[in-house]
């Protein structure tokens, strides 16, 4: 909102990797990175978003970011549900899940 409005795109902002993460005893989602696809993003001095955001850049090739972000050595308990209704170049990687109704909720 305000100045930053029409100049963010949130669902595509890069995180790099998320490191070393404990959800437990959440009566709905331990982790819930929903509907995020990293794109390689064209920001202003200001950090605001000029280009980027659609899924192909202007040649037509894939616009997702290379190497994928990364969700490291996460480990969620006795949640609920854990994971994410879509999502697109992140990888999980020494991914533990453990008494959780939904091991890996992705639909």
């Amino acid at each position: 909102q305000g100045a930053a409005w029409g100049k963010v795109c949130p669902q595509n902002m890069p995180f790099g990797t998320f490191r070393g993460n404990v959800c437990h005893d959440n009566p709905r989602y331990g982790i819930y990175l929903d509907n995020q696809y990293p794109r390689n993003l064209k920001r202003d001095i200001n950090g605001y978003v000029v280009g980027g955001c659609p899924q192909f850049d202007e040649n037509g090739k894939d616009n997702g970011v290379t190497p994928p972000n990364l969700i490291e050595d996460h480990f969620d308990w006795h949640n609920t549900f854990n994971g994410q209704y879509s999502m697109g170049d992140i990888s999980y990687v020494r991914y533990i899940s453990v008494n959780n109704y939904h091991s890996m909720y992705w639909k």
